[in-house]
């Protein structure tokens, strides 16, 4: 009986395990099939230039609108996509309802929406928003809490170096080898903590033992004892009429003219990236021209937003130049014949 009794307990305990594993593959593939975008979102990213496209213009010269009318559909649809289910679509708007709100022909509104859908605007494609997806991935960021905590620490830790330093307690070398290290640093918590807290010493073979924190900080005093220029502050002009050839154009662009565009605009270099491809499709393409102009700005101190303005009221009558049609034959002056 004994072994019989095994045997049928082997049986179970094995139905038991192939029941568990049957389980938790089913649980495995729901969590596999569950759709993020069931997930209700109550914002969504605009880039901060997005009304200053110069293809809003253009769809409200097509479709006969004003200008405001577009810009002002353009957010709504962007609402519209950020509540859809799935999020980007947008072949559910309600043009009908939005033209009574603004009180508006519905025919305009349409007209619109459907320029918006044309390949050169290309702002909608199958009823979704092409960009939308890029701008507002569908996940939920895990490390958003710990870089908030890292920012806040380091934000903390900037004002202690600023107090300290006004006091006197400290010099601007080491405020500065300070900030650099808690900047760079994964763990700034450790490494104001390491500010406070003594090297501690073994009387043993005389060994002292350093923080990694200060250890860090006096591998990076040699390699930072001088300072870095700005990236795009030492540029040396070059020959215009190196930019009559495309390829060296389109070299100096991803160079130099980058490098010119961030410092001059004061952000990321992919800020400057974006902003270069923006003023090139406003120049169908013309990469010498938007080089030569990018180039030209280096005579001129302009930063920030007066240096943005500039670039693109240079681009833009550049453009117009391009896409302006060809004039007709200037008149003729006809030579009057001899008094009869």
């Amino acid at each position: 009986m004994s072994g019989r009794g095994d045997y049928e307990g082997a049986v179970r305990a094995g139905q038991q395990l192939v029941a568990d594993a049957a389980e938790a593959a089913v649980k495995r593939a729901l969590q596999a099939r569950a759709k993020p975008t069931l997930q209700r979102y109550t914002w969504s990213r605009l880039h901060t230039d997005l009304l200053d496209d110069n293809r809003w213009a253009l769809v409200a010269h097509r479709a006969g609108a004003p200008l405001p009318v577009v810009e002002a559909l353009v957010v709504r649809l962007e609402i519209e996509a950020n509540k859809s289910q799935p999020r980007g679509f947008v072949g559910e708007f309600n043009a009908e309802a939005m033209a009574v709100r603004w009180g508006v022909d519905v025919a305009m509104v349409l007209r619109i929406y459907d320029e918006l859908e044309r390949p050169d605007i290309g702002w909608i494609q199958q009823d979704t928003l092409t960009t939308f997806w890029g701008r507002n991935p569908d996940k939920i960021d895990e490390t958003a809490a710990e870089r908030m905590r890292r920012m806040r620490s380091r934000k903390r830790g900037m004002k202690q170096l600023a107090q300290l330093a006004a006091r006197g307690a400290i010099d601007e070398g080491l405020r500065r080898e300070r900030e650099l290290a808690l900047r760079e640093s994964r763990d700034p918590e450790l490494v104001i903590a390491s500010w406070a807290a003594p090297p501690r010493s073994v009387t043993r073979n005389t060994v002292t033992v350093t923080p990694r924190a200060e250890q860090i900080i006096k591998q990076d005093r040699a390699a930072n004892a001088a300072p870095v220029a700005p990236l795009g502050t030492n540029l040396n002009p070059v020959d215009p009429a190196v930019f009559a050839d495309n390829a060296k154009a389109l070299q100096w662009l991803k160079g130099d003219g980058e490098a010119l565009v961030t410092h001059r605009l004061g952000g990321l270099r992919s800020t400057a990236t974006k902003a270069i491809e923006r003023w090139g499709v406003t120049l169908c393409g013309d990469v010498t021209a938007l080089a030569a102009i990018i180039h030209a700005s280096l005579a001129t101190g302009t930063r920030g937003e007066a240096f943005r303005k500039l670039v693109e009221n240079q681009v833009a009558r550049q453009a117009t130049e391009i896409l302006a049609p060809a004039l007709p034959l200037p008149p003729v002056p006809i030579r009057k014949g001899a008094d009869p």
